[in-house]
């Protein structure tokens, strides 16, 4: 969550598109769970911060036998791996030349049906979409296994169902309620407050200090950056 404030307030124009999303749906009553699936915008937010600073950077593992890993690279079986998530979110031939920046809008599908109904769009173009939904129609990713914050198959996060799911289990509550949770604390907090960075910190030092973020078992910049809530009127 903290990530997430600290894009909003990086990001005042991200900041005010969740604010007008918040507001048209919302108006002056208070969010319930049937409003979670309207909240693109916000989702959009949660996922391109996950997509950045993804909590676990690098998935253990361990080959199960003699492959080749695509197709040139000898993996003997019993080699332990790491599976590099940060350069995939990060990969500019999969998310574009822009992929170190923080872009909300790049998960959103609208934006997908858009670029192909534009006045002049190529065939070959919608064709060679490969872009997927991502447990919501709503969110789209470039294709399948660019978006690994939860790791991916049969040793993913546990709160994402196995597949096919167990018998009687509950089919991805954990993911679920993760992201509610996160949304929800997220649409209360940016419909009251507006936020921005402490008095003395420029942009510029603030990514100084997350370029040096490091990892043990989450990810964490080296020292804390104090962040400034101040009430909407």
């Amino acid at each position: 969550m903290w990530y997430v404030l600290l894009m909003l307030a990086l990001h005042p124009a991200v900041q005010d598109t969740l604010y007008s999303e918040i507001t048209q749906i919302l108006g002056t009553r208070q969010p319930s769970y049937e409003d979670f699936p309207s909240m693109t915008y916000a989702l959009c937010i949660m996922f391109e911060t996950l997509r950045l600073f993804p909590s676990v950077v690098g998935v253990p593992k361990v080959a199960a036998e003699d492959t080749l890993l695509l197709g040139k690279y000898p993996i003997p079986r019993g080699t332990a791996v790491i599976f590099d998530i940060v350069h995939v979110h990060r990969d500019p031939e999969i998310w574009g030349p822009d992929s170190n920046d923080f872009n909300p809008a790049r998960f959103d599908s609208r934006n997908v049906r858009q670029r192909h109904t534009q006045p002049g769009a190529k065939k070959s173009e919608i064709d060679d979409d490969t872009s997927v939904s991502f447990g919501n129609e709503k969110i789209r990713v470039p294709c399948k296994g660019a978006f690994l914050p939860f790791s991916d198959g049969q040793r993913s996060c546990l709160g994402i169902p196995p597949h096919p799911p167990f018998l009687g289990q509950a089919d991805g509550l954990g993911k679920k309620f993760a992201q509610v949770e996160l949304v929800a604390s997220l649409v209360m907090i940016s419909r009251e407050w507006e936020i921005g960075l402490k008095e003395g910190w420029s942009p510029e030092r603030v990514w100084g200090v997350i370029e040096m973020s490091a990892t043990i078992i989450t990810l964490a910049p080296p020292e804390d950056i104090p962040l400034v809530f101040r009430k909407r009127v």
